[in-house]
């Protein structure tokens, strides 16, 4: 199945030291399915040697007989278990570390057109289907191996007979293979369903603020209604594709089984075959529906897992849309240079031929109006976007030229949103340094104007700053963020309105302590607020599409009215 199956054949390549597990459960359902022929084996001589013979002495011991016959099944049953669900969890465990690695380092752009939620639920959803394979690979060895021990106790039995049940096996087969078909489709959808199901409710759950205050109560019911109900139809369509096959296999097997009570039963009139070989030729066949159903089965483990597979290897095989090169960005000075730079997002250019330098150690601002484009000039830097036309070069290089990690690690970034991890207040400020010291934590959290407020929390800096920093306010959140981008001592720290919820005395504050840091740092900033812009040695001013002017405040203040009319503004 497997080695007809790309999909399969992936899983079964990728994750290849799981299948010792397998090996393990495949000789444990051999035992279990040879008790089955065993047990048919057993009937036929309680119903002829011992009851019709009238033999007490045998009699006596088909209790330890049983008793032996189904420890040993039990137990093979309860390994094969334990073996087969250590390989699925195992699967879907590496899967599932593997796809969230890739998530992680996929582009900006990618993830902000993929929803949080979608991804989410593709990474903890999808990719715990395909556990299915592992009990799809129970339902390809074991119902397998039972049917054979099965017909093989009916054929050792009476060959006559076999010919007569095995006549609907086709049909079955048939029928199997059509559930197969139609469950693929059905699988797939359920599980868009969910996806497009949990992200509008993350969208409406992260709105509530809004929805409460504009009273949008219907609207987001009635949107969250509309998907509700597709997934309700799409999980009772693939609830339908699930248990309709084991009743349809069922009822053909039923036929096998009258047809050979009837013809069995003639023999038996006609003194050709004892009762007792009869009844265990139809315990035998009726022992054979489990192994059908699990069958049947087998092909909605398989969907499941396929669909569940597709979703991962969606994520892994997806190309990058960022042009990498090999060179290494050492430790050191960093001196940016953009010349002609074009930024568009698909709609026509919102920034043109952008040209500027900024040496090492500078501090420069990136201001103008709101919308025209700084946040976007500044994420081209750590490649959260790609300029469409232009040269950013970086140590006389292009910026495509460098490893992407390597050209990372020489940059620190404090965007807009305040992002924190669940964890302690010192967790978070070493994000970008883990083998930092605890005194040089301080120290960046000082610089940050952090240390005061921590000092303050509960427990200090091993305090929990909650989910998403939930227990922190917006200031604190912000200075703590800056305190791990500070902490990372990288020679280029990049903040995008990394100060717009301090007040103005904190502000003045962080910028004269970032000044006094000994590595000296090329320092981009976004900003809307005048005391910002006060504290660098350049500012670029952008407008109309473009890079107006650039220059010191003084310098800009007498001789640039389109800053003067920027600075009115706020």
């Amino acid at each position: 199945m497997t080695h007809s199956d790309p999909i399969l054949s992936r899983l079964a390549v990728r994750y290849r030291p799981y299948s010792g597990r397998l090996v393990l459960a495949a000789v444990l359902m051999a035992v279990a399915a040879a008790s089955h022929g065993a047990l048919v084996f057993v009937i036929e001589h309680v119903l002829d040697d011992v009851l019709i013979a009238r033999n007490q002495d045998a009699l006596m011991a088909v209790p330890v007989l049983l008793f032996g016959l189904y420890v040993a099944k039990g137990v093979a049953t309860a390994g094969r278990a334990y073996w087969i669900n250590q390989a699925g969890f195992g699967v879907v465990a590496a899967f599932r570390q593997d796809v969230f690695h890739a998530l992680l380092r996929e582009d900006i752009q990618w993830q902000k057109k993929s929803a949080s939620s979608e991804r989410v639920s593709r990474l903890s959803v999808d990719l715990a289907q395909v556990d299915g394979l592992a009990h799809a690979f129970t339902g390809l060895v074991e119902k397998p191996l039972t049917i054979a021990a099965l017909l093989g106790s009916a054929l050792w039995m009476d060959w006559r007979l076999t010919l007569v049940a095995v006549a609907v096996l086709p049909v079955i087969a048939l029928a199997i293979l059509g559930f197969a078909r139609q469950q693929g489709g059905t699988t797939q959808e359920a599980l868009d369903g969910q996806a497009a199901l949990a992200q509008n409710a993350h969208e409406s759950l992260d709105g509530v603020p809004e929805i409460q205050v504009f009273d949008a109560y219907a609207q987001r019911e009635k949107a969250f209604g509309k998907r509700n109900r597709a997934q309700e139809s799409q999980k009772m369509r693939e609830a339908i594709a699930r248990f309709i096959p084991g009743p349809v296999v069922e009822a053909l097997a039923a036929l096998g089984i009258g047809l050979v009570i009837a013809y069995g039963g003639q023999r038996v009139v006609n003194g050709e075959l004892l009762p007792g070989e009869l009844m265990a030729f139809l315990v035998a066949l009726g022992l054979l529906n489990v192994p059908f159903k699990g069958l049947a089965q087998v092909t909605v483990d398989l969907e499941r897992a396929k669909a569940g597979a597709r979703a991962g290897f969606a994520v892994l095989d997806r190309p990058s849309s960022l042009k990498m090169g090999a060179r290494v960005l050492a430790d050191g000075p960093v001196v940016l240079e953009g010349v002609n730079l074009t930024l568009d997002y698909g709609e026509g250019a919102f920034l043109s031929d952008v040209s500027f330098t900024v040496e090492a150690g500078e501090r420069v601002a990136i201001v103008g109006s709101s919308g025209i484009g700084k946040s976007s000039l500044l994420a081209t830097i750590p490649r959260f976007l790609q300029a469409s036309g232009g040269t950013l070069r970086i140590n006389g290089h292009p910026i495509e030229d460098y490893d992407l990690g390597s050209l990372r690690r020489q940059m620190a970034w404090v965007g807009q949103d305040r992002v924190l991890f669940e964890g302690s207040v010192e967790d978070n400020i070493r994000l970008g340094n883990p083998a930092a010291e605890a005194e040089e934590v301080v120290a960046a959290a000082k610089i940050a104007q952090a240390d005061g407020f921590i000092r303050e929390l509960s427990e200090g800096y091993s305090s929990e700053v909650g989910l998403s920093g939930s227990r922190l306010s917006g200031g604190q959140a912000q200075r703590i963020c800056i305190a791990r981008a500070v902490l990372a001592r990288t020679p280029l720290l990049l903040l995008d309105e990394a100060t717009s919820a301090l007040d103005r005395e904190t502000e003045q504050a962080l910028f004269a302590a970032l000044k006094s840091l000994s590595h000296q740092p090329t320092i981009l900033f976004v900003s809307h607020r005048l005391e910002s812009m006060k504290q660098a040695d350049r500012i670029l001013l952008l407008g109309d599409g473009k890079l107006l002017e650039a220059g010191s405040h003084e310098e800009l203040l007498s001789g640039s009215a389109g800053y003067r009319k920027l600075l009115g503004e706020r």
